[in-house]
């Protein structure tokens, strides 16, 4: 017995393209706001309202996560590539995505072109598109 795809309406495929279109607005905020953080981990702390669910796209929520567990959970101070290294050591499936975008470069390269001041409005803006996700 085969089943059979259900097709989309039209107002289901508009939501769909929708979600997307949003879901590319939310990336660089995504990627802004993670950059900040791991330039400065004691933000951790102040946006402690952020969680794996605030973000969409997967190379940001496994650098978010790492972060996260590293500062928060951990109690480290730090986010630099040996921290990151050792923590990875004890999770490889978290090692192998993190491996896959690019390790501990994307994430320095991404540190240079931030400003920490603006880090309010990028969490602004992320809330504002979740709201509307």
């Amino acid at each position: 017995m085969t089943e059979k795809k259900k097709e989309l309406t039209l107002l289901e495929i508009e939501l769909v393209k929708t979600s997307k279109q949003v879901q590319e607005y939310k990336l660089a905020c995504e990627a802004n706001i993670v950059s900040i953080l791991y330039k400065n981990s004691e933000l951790y702390y102040t946006y402690d309202k952020l969680n794996l669910k605030s973000f969409h796209n997967n190379i940001w929520r496994v650098y978010w996560n790492i972060g996260y567990d590293i500062i928060i959970k951990e109690g480290k101070k730090s986010l630099d590539d040996i921290t990151i290294g050792l923590y990875l050591e004890k999770h490889p499936k978290l090692k192998q995505k993190y491996d896959e975008y690019g390790g501990y470069d994307t994430i320095d390269k991404s540190k240079e072109y931030v400003n920490i001041e603006n880090i309010d409005g990028y969490i602004n803006e992320l809330n504002k598109w979740n709201a509307v996700l």
